[in-house]
């Protein structure tokens, strides 16, 4: 039970940590980029899955397109912080 706590406290820590950064840096880098970086819960929400157990017994194909994806979203997140785009 503790555990499942500390879980649901730390993702509501890094769920409304993210809504603050996104509403303080909207004006400082625009707010094209900051909306992209702020939509970053979708990837947490599947990081949050594969702590909690949420695709235990998931095929190989599952895991390799949850894999490709969080990839890819951290991969444009990186290249708009860097401004290559």
């Amino acid at each position: 039970m503790a555990r499942l706590l500390f879980l649901a406290m730390l993702a509501a820590f890094c769920h409304f940590g993210g809504n603050v950064l996104h509403a303080v840096f909207a004006p400082v880098v625009s707010v094209a980029i900051a909306t992209v970086m702020g939509n970053s819960y979708h990837c947490w929400s599947y990081i949050w899955g594969l702590v909690y157990g949420e695709f235990k017994g998931a095929s190989g194909k599952t895991c390799l397109m949850l894999g490709s994806g969080i990839f890819m979203f951290l991969a444009g997140v990186v290249l708009l912080s860097l401004e290559i785009v």
